[in-house]
C-alpha cells in the first residue's frame, strides 16, 4: 500500500468514526419549495388510465401489498418495518453505525437489496400521487 492510499484510508475511518458518533439536530434545517421546483400538470388533465392506476395502487399500498422490483408481491407491515426483509421474513434492524455492518453476510438468506429498495419509499410517492389527483385524503401520509 503507498502512502497516500494509507492516508486516504486513515481520512475515510475518521470520517466514518466521526459521522457515527455525531449527534445532528435536525431541526435546525430548514425545508422549502423553490420557485425551480418541478409543478405536476393540472388535476382535470389527467389521464383516465393514470387516474385508474392511481386507485388500483394506492388500494394495494394501503392493504400492505407491495411490489419490489416492480414483480415480486410483498406484505408489509402498517407502518412497515424498514429494516425487515419481507421476503426472507428476517428483521434487519440494529444499533450498529452502518459503518460496522456488512451487508454482504446477512442471516437465514436475508437480502440488503430488498431492503434498500423499499427504503427508496416510492410506495409513498405513489401515495402522494394518488392523494393529489383522486382528491383522495386516505391516500395521504402524515
Amino acid at each position: 500500500m503507498t502512502a497516500r492510499e494509507i492516508v486516504l484510508r486513515v481520512r475515510q475511518r475518521l470520517r466514518e468514526f466521526t459521522d457515527s458518533h455525531r449527534d445532528t439536530d435536525w431541526t435546525s434545517i430548514r425545508l422549502s419549495a423553490n420557485a425551480n421546483y418541478p409543478h405536476l400538470p393540472p388535476i382535470e388533465e389527467a389521464p383516465a388510465d393514470l387516474l385508474t392506476a392511481l386507485r388500483r395502487d394506492a388500494d394495494e399500498i394501503l392493504a400492505g401489498r407491495w411490489k419490489a422490483f416492480g414483480h415480486l408481491e410483498l406484505k408489509v407491515d402498517d407502518p412497515p418495518k424498514w429494516q425487515r426483509d419481507y421476503h426472507a421474513g428476517i428483521d434487519l434492524q440494529t444499533n450498529e453505525s452502518a459503518f460496522s455492518l456488512n451487508h454482504r453476510e446477512l442471516p437465514a438468506g436475508a437480502d440488503i437489496k430488498l431492503v434498500w429498495e423499499l427504503s427508496r419509499w416510492q410506495h409513498l410517492t405513489r401515495l402522494a400521487l394518488a392523494a393529489y389527483y383522486l382528491h383522495d385524503q386516505t391516500s395521504r401520509t402524515g
